[in-house]
């Protein structure tokens, strides 16, 4: 799972993307699937994930508005707030399947770039482990690779 709520690249309602992982063994069905935050804002995933693969979700379909990204598999209509958001993956008849509360800087969230004034800008979170608990700050990573002008591994290992 990777995370982009403040792209440097281009404007946050063209370059926010969320990134889910299978780790199964089995392809993973995202009918019935829900992405949602505090505000309500929903998205809805589509298509299977393969055993291994990913699927990203993304503000933008156009790879020269959205800062770079490779294929897009579902558009992100859930807005992702700069300073702290809490999101939900929730799929019927399995429930939530994770919890990312994230505050940038604060309450063990890492703090990504140099830029005081803009926090996180181009720096996505990259879970460290499919395995670990999303809700937990220490899960996650500031990116260290480079896509585009910004930084993070959209549908590639972290």
């Amino acid at each position: 799972t990777e995370i982009m709520f403040n792209p440097d690249a281009t404007t946050d309602n063209w370059g926010e993307y969320l990134e889910i992982f299978n780790p199964s063994n089995e392809p993973f069905d995202l009918s019935g699937c829900l992405i949602t935050d505090t505000a309500g804002n929903d998205s809805y995933p589509n298509g299977v994930i393969e055993p291994g693969g990913f699927h990203l979700l993304a503000a933008n379909f156009n790879s020269w508005e959205n800062g770079g990204l490779p294929e897009v598999d579902t558009l992100l209509t859930t807005n992702l707030n700069n300073s702290s958001d809490t999101i939900y993956f929730i799929c019927d008849g399995i429930g939530t399947l994770e919890t990312i509360s994230y505050q940038p800087g604060a309450n063990g969230w890492p703090l990504c770039g140099d830029n005081p004034e803009d926090t996180n800008a181009g720096y996505s979170y990259e879970k460290i482990s499919p395995e670990m608990d999303g809700s937990d700050p220490s899960s996650w990573e500031c990116a260290d690779k480079k896509y585009g002008e910004d930084w993070g591994s959209p549908k590639y290992s972290n």
